[in-house]
């Protein structure tokens, strides 16, 4: 990487092989966002679905400094932000907003996780390779000792292929449906392909027929829930939030 001290020389004459995927749920929302969130958001984005990922330990002093490998090649340079104050406090302010979520990994960097809601619109990758979505909203820490930034980077992005690409869902979504209905009486859902639609959107992230039927359960024995109809739509919209509290099965302290 070549030094950043003079004038910026210009985007590539064509995007096609030069550009990480950024994510189109932003449109509309960068109004909400100040300028240290946007600035380590887009930090956050280049070292999660740059490499893809939903997930990567980053030190406060690489926020604001960038990284410098090993053999001292310069992998980039930061955000500028100056203050370590200023970061934590964009941090603190993109997981008050619902952007990330931040977890504490002692003796190492916290693990910041991308937020996920599976009942968001899709938008795929441009190649047949893509990065599933993880099961859970917050994956489990890495187990990689003291901080190593190559690591991180080099060694955690790699993922088969994603589920969708497979198979269509067609028997699990039918079979979720019908554990839904069962679970609510044996109501029938006059919206059928809604119920395909939101079902299909969570096992495209990632999330298997045991994860979704958990998020029933849960969900059936909510009194609030158990008091109020509920279909598939909303298994999607709390089953990420359901994940965040509780890692299934195991409350979060």
């Amino acid at each position: 990487m070549t030094s950043h001290k003079d004038s910026f020389p210009g985007f590539p004459p064509k995007p096609v092989t030069n550009y990480w995927p950024y994510p189109k749920a932003l449109n509309g929302w960068w109004h909400s966002l100040t300028a240290s969130e946007q600035k380590v958001l887009d930090y956050l984005l280049r070292h999660t679905w740059g490499f893809k990922k939903n997930s990567d330990m980053i030190a406060l002093s690489q926020f604001m400094k960038g990284i410098t490998k090993k053999n001292g090649e310069i992998l980039d340079t930061g955000t500028g932000l100056k203050d370590k104050k200023t970061v934590r406090g964009a941090l603190r302010g993109l997981e008050n907003k619902g952007f990330i979520q931040s977890i504490p990994n002692a003796g190492n960097p916290n693990l910041y996780v991308l937020k996920i809601n599976p009942s968001q619109s899709l938008t795929p990758l441009p190649n047949s390779n893509n990065a599933p979505l993880p099961k859970n909203n917050t994956p489990p820490l890495p187990n990689i000792g003291t901080h190593n930034k190559e690591l991180t980077i080099k060694n955690n992005n790699t993922y088969p292929a994603s589920r969708a690409n497979k198979n269509s869902f067609k028997s699990e979504i039918s079979h979720l449906i019908s554990y839904l209905s069962n679970k609510l009486d044996g109501v029938r859902f006059p919206n059928y392909g809604k119920q395909a639609k939101f079902t299909k959107s969570m096992l495209d992230a990632g999330y298997n027929s045991e994860d979704i039927k958990w998020a029933i359960d849960k969900l059936s024995i909510d009194p609030w829930w158990s008091e109020n109809s509920f279909d598939m739509k909303n298994v999607a919209d709390q089953i990420p939030k359901l994940m965040t509290k509780t890692f299934k099965g195991k409350e979060s302290k």
